[in-house]
């Protein structure tokens, strides 16, 4: 398995010019939650094979209908979720993970989109984040992903999760992760 992700590794940085700006910002321990846009299927091979910890992804449940892949996927700790309707056991895996002090990767349109619009971000961030008071890690990713094109990936700040005492679990949940989705929305080149 690890000749093969080294192998894919090389891959990626002889058909992409991968780079980081702002990559001293990532924690290098601590429970962390990763979210970032997602434009293209090659966004989590990037994010797991270049962060300097390895995110554990929720990933839709159709990539595990091949046998290969899922075996491949189970083996990197990525998490199966049901986009229509979340199983109890995906959101008990998520927070294990969270839990346990790894890094939980996100994307939180849940699908991917050339555009990013802040009101499709997935109330799931804010949950996982309040429930285990982990910080989040907006990364914007920027790339037209043709061959020899640059991939450039913009960190920002850490989110920590705070209670408005006024209002309810669901709108808390609701604000952290629209702050989430605006603070991806302003990183990158056309700041």
């Amino acid at each position: 398995m690890k000749i093969l992700i080294a192998l894919f590794n090389f891959f990626l940085h002889t058909v992409f010019r991968i780079r980081y700006y702002g990559k001293e910002k990532i924690p290098k321990d601590g429970a962390l939650i990763i979210c970032a846009n997602h434009q293209s299927n090659w966004d989590s091979v990037i994010l797991f094979l270049t962060l300097p910890r390895t995110p554990k992804f929720m990933a839709k449940k159709e990539l595990f209908k091949n046998k290969f892949l899922a075996n491949f996927l189970k083996k990197n700790g990525a998490i199966p979720v049901d986009r229509q309707k979340p199983e109890l056991k995906t959101m008990k895996e998520c927070l294990y993970v969270l839990e346990n002090g790894e890094v939980l990767g996100i994307f939180p349109q849940g699908t991917r989109k050339k555009e990013i619009h802040v009101e499709d971000s997935k109330t799931g961030i804010g949950f996982f984040s309040y429930k285990t008071n982990t910080p989040i890690l907006p990364i914007k990713i920027e790339s037209s992903y043709k061959i020899f094109s640059k991939v450039d990936l913009f960190v920002g700040d850490l989110i920590y999760p705070e209670t408005d005492e006024s209002l309810t679990s669901k709108e808390n949940y609701e604000r952290i992760s629209r702050k989430v989705m605006e603070d991806i929305k302003e990183l990158g080149s056309g700041n």
